[in-house]
Parts: structure tokens; sequence; C-alpha cells
């Protein structure tokens, strides 16, 4: 099986009992078995369009089946939880699909509805094959569908498009009439049929509530502050999605709303800690620094490709987005230092001795190293070919480099001699996860530590060797601030060891999805802050 990275941009998403499946925004599909924390490729019948929705089968049915939507390919298939889809395209005429929505009495019938660019189609064999159910609709783009509570009595749905219009259909979607127009050129980005009280609920692109208590005949509106992309109705909540805002649920049928504090909807991935601050920072979401309990955004550099990598060299910030490497001055002017020539910065450290340079990895085996001034200088050795980097560290004043072949499951640990320009493979093993972290001694006393999957490996004079905490994949190896102690969080428990072999263990709680990072805080004493999915904050009082 091949290890895979977490995603760049999930452009869909859906949570099957814990395992979740992400379209990416590029193309292709990904899935998580544990919630986020670590990612595999699925084999997707070479499908490179983008996928704009999913639909699962409903909890009570015999064999799980997902379905996917691209946006110029057609639907996809999966019924082994979303690691192998198939194309399923037999009978449809048009392969932009804008939203998917199975019935809740899938045992008895498999039926399944497709939004398309061209009005509605119906499958009755769970999506292995469509037929047009477009009398009424036709020509029209379909981008929200909502089934009645009661379909198997009254054979009902109502389709919204994207010029305001809803229609409703009483026959299983054979004929269409027009039901109201909520809007003039606006349009209907999501649909609700709430099973209890009745109500109908529309979500506008314009930022308009509108519901109804009379199947659509009769509305009243709310009026959101901003432009809405989603509705959903989960539990005893309704969610509403906004292009920049966030996310907000009404607890009453969408007549009063207010914001998700637990879900800010920031894209960020990751943490650096600097000079007694620390920073979060996303390909999309920019980078935040937080002072005590509030964050404040830094000023964006303006490079061409979104922010990958960033990292700290005294008060000098340097991110790496694409082949372009800028460093913040002063706190508030981003000038770019160098670009590199050869492929894309995957990995950035800095080197502790040394203030005002950093080295960088690329993706194709190459290392730099770069200084505040500008000043580039490209090592002449490269790294294997089909090996790629994926952490770095610097070890007395040399780098270090891990590298995965991920067709394989091995990682490698090079050492680059700087007299003879050369590498040196360190550590070599193999692993089911793709992390690797890199902890080195910057003190005679101190342990040398890698931590690769599940295993911690620690440094017995030239021979390393691996302790398995509690089995499951290690999520971060930190520093503590102000005392000798070295953390370790897993999926499940936070550990802590003075020397690299005997450790106490914590449990752990960690929030719905997972965590992405962990850092340390302060330093009297210092808090443990964890990232979750969505930019969500968890201090050490949740853990």
């Amino acid at each position: 099986m091949l290890i895979d990275s977490q995603i760049a941009r999930a452009s869909a998403l859906v949570d099957v009992a814990g395992c979740v499946i992400a379209g990416d925004a590029a193309g292709g599909m990904r899935y998580s078995p544990n919630s986020g924390q670590h990612w595999y490729t699925a084999w997707d019948d070479e499908v490179a369009s983008p996928i704009t929705c999913f639909t699962v089968s409903p909890a009570d049915a015999t064999s799980l089946t997902l379905l996917a939507g691209t946006a110029d390919a057609g639907i996809l298939r999966s019924s082994d939880g979303g690691r192998r889809w198939s194309l399923v395209n037999v009978g449809l005429g048009d392969y932009t699909i804008l939203t998917l929505t199975t019935i809740a009495t899938w045992a008895v019938r498999e039926i399944v509805f497709a939004g398309t660019g061209d009005g509605v189609y119906r499958s009755p064999n769970g999506g292995r094959a469509w037929k047009r159910a477009n009398c009424g609709l036709e020509g029209l783009a379909i981008q929200a569908l909502a089934i009645s509570p009661h379909f198997g009595d009254d054979a009902t749905l109502i389709a919204g498009g994207e010029d305001g219009r809803l229609f409703r259909s009483s026959d299983q979607g054979e004929t269409w009439v027009l039901l109201a127009i909520l809007a003039e050129s606006v349009s209907v980005n999501g649909l609700c049929w709430l099973p209890e009280g009745g109500w109908l609920v529309a979500g506008l692109g314009d930022g308009r509530i509108l519901r109804s208590a009379d199947q659509g005949k009769t509305w009243e509106t709310m009026f959101l502050d901003a432009p809405l992309l989603t509705l959903v109705h989960s539990g005893d909540r309704l969610y509403a999605g906004f292009v920049e805002q966030g996310l907000a649920y009404s607890e009453d049928s969408g007549v009063t709303w207010q914001a998700d504090a637990m879900l800010t909807c920031r894209d960020l991935t990751r943490f650096v800690a600097t000079q007694g601050t620390l920073l979060a920072y996303g390909a999309t979401g920019g980078v935040w620094r937080a002072h005590g309990e509030d964050w404040e955004r830094v000023v964006d550099p303006e490079l061409q490709e979104p922010i990958e990598v960033v990292t700290a060299v005294g008060d000098v910030l340097f991110v790496a987005a694409g082949a372009e490497i800028a460093a913040l001055l002063e706190g508030k002017r981003w000038v770019v230092v160098a670009t590199i020539t050869d492929g894309r910065a995957v990995a950035m450290t800095s080197d502790p001795g040394r203030l005002g340079q950093v080295w960088i990895a690329t993706d194709q085996g190459t290392l730099w190293r770069v200084e505040a001034d500008g000043v580039a200088w490209r090592a002449p050795a490269e790294l294997p070919t089909g090996e790629e980097p994926i952490a770095l560290a610097v070890y007395e004043h040399t780098p270090v480099v891990a590298t995965i072949d991920r067709a394989v499951g091995r990682v490698r640990i090079w050492r680059m001699d700087m007299t003879s320009q050369c590498w040196s493979i360190w550590l070599e093993c193999s692993t089911a996860w793709a992390g690797v972290q890199l902890l080195l001694a910057t003190t005679d006393t101190a342990p040398d530590l890698i931590a690769v999957g599940t295993f911690i490996w620690h440094r017995e004079g030239s021979s390393w060797l691996a302790q398995d905490l509690d089995g499951t994949p290690i999520l971060r190896l930190l520093r503590v601030p102000g005392s000798s102690q070295i953390a370790v969080v897993t999926e499940q428990h936070h550990f802590t060891t003075l020397d690299g072999v005997t450790w106490e263990r914590q449990d752990l709680l960690a929030p719905p999805g997972g965590l992405l990072d962990l850092a340390y805080i302060g330093s009297m004493p210092p808090r443990l802050i964890g990232l979750g999915l969505g930019g969500m904050l968890w201090s050490e009082d949740n853990l």
C-alpha cells in the first residue's frame, strides 16, 4: 500500500465511522482510517478531475456504498469504504456533478439522485447506472437536492438551481414543476428537509436562509452576514458554511444562528515555536502569531505559491512557497531572499548555533543553505533519486535528512559529511506511516531521538535502538521549554523522558478528528497546545 502525506486542499469530505475520505481540489482522492491523522492514496480509476461531492448509503444498509461526484469526469463508486473507486457513468449525459443524495430507505430500494449541469439523474441500483430524471429541468444546472423525510410514501424531492429557482417532483424525479423563485440570479447552494417539524430550509449564495413549513408554498427569511456555501443537517443542529467566516449553526430549525467557536475553518496545519511565542500556518490559511490567548495574522508575503514550510531563526521568520524563500524582517516587511532552481521546498530548518541561515530540502533531493542577506549555497551531492525528503535537522552544524520510499514503506536517515560533501546512511527502517521527526541533541547530556511511525529510536554510541511506546503513530516529538524533559505525543498518550529510554505515560484526550500538530508555549510552566482540523486550538487542559 502506498504511503501518502496529508492532502493539500480538500474540495469535499465525508466521514464514515471514523474513516475520512477526502477529494483533493487538484484531483484524486485520499482516505484516512484514523480520522485525519494519516492519509493514503485511494485508487480512483485514474480520474484527475476535482471531487465536488460525496454521498453514503444509510447506516442500516446491508453493504456500505459511497459515491463521489467530479467536476467533469462523472461519478465514482466505492463498496470498500473508500479505498478503491470505479467510474459508473452508464446513462449519464452530463459529467459535471454538483450534488449527490440517497434515500433513507436504501435497504428496500437503492435509489440515488445526482444534480448535474444538465438537470437531475436517477439511479435505481445504488449508482451503478443512471437515467435522466429531467422532465421540466432540461438544460438547468442543479446545485442542491433535498429528499422528503417521507419519500417512501410521498415520492417527493426538491431541486435548487443556480438561478434562484426551486423545483418539486412528486413522482421520484420523473417530472418537475416550478415550486418557488427564491431570488433572481442567486444560486441555491444548500437544501435541507428536516425530519422533525417538516421544515424545508434553503441557503442562498447571498447569505439568506429561507425556511418553509408547508413544503415550499410560503417562506420566511433570515439574513446572515456572509455568502453561504453549504447547508448540512447533523443531529439536532443545522450547519451553514461560509466563504471566509467559517461555520455557524442553528438549534431551532434555522431561526437563530451563532458561530461555531470550535471550528474556525482556517487552513492551519502546523506550529512553529520561536522566542517564547507560537506561530501557526497552512498552505492557504496564512501565518498567525499567538499573543497570550489571542491570535493575530502576520502580514502575508506576496508570493506566487501557497506557503508550504515555515521556520524561525531568532527574530527572523522564513517561509518557503514553491521555489521561493522569503524572510520577514522587523516583523513587518517580507523580502524574497532566494529562489530554488531545482524543485520545491519540502522541509526547512535552522542551525541554532548559526543565526541568520536556514537549510532547505527539495522534492528533487537537493539541499540548499540560504542566508538572511540572500546568499544561497547548493550542496553538490544529491540524495538518492526516488526517495522523497520529509524531515530535516542540523546536528553539529551538519545537515541530517529523512527520506521515504513510499512504494516499499522504507525510511532512511542521511547525514552529510561537510568535508567530503557526501551522504551516508545513519538509520534505515521500515514503516507503515509517513511521519518522521528528528530531535537531535544540542548538549552533551541530551539524547538523540528520531520518531518514525510508531517507533522512537534513541542513539547509543554508533547504534540506534527502537521502542514502540503504545503501538500508535507518534504525532509530535518536542523538547519541554525550561526543563531537560522531552515529550512525545501519540494518538492515545502523552509521554515524557529525560534519557530517551525511560518514559512516563499519561492518557491523551484528543479532540474529534485528532490533532495535526502540538507545541509548547511559554516556559513558567509551559503549556501544551494542540492544533486540530480547521484551525481548532486545544490547550493542555483539554489533553
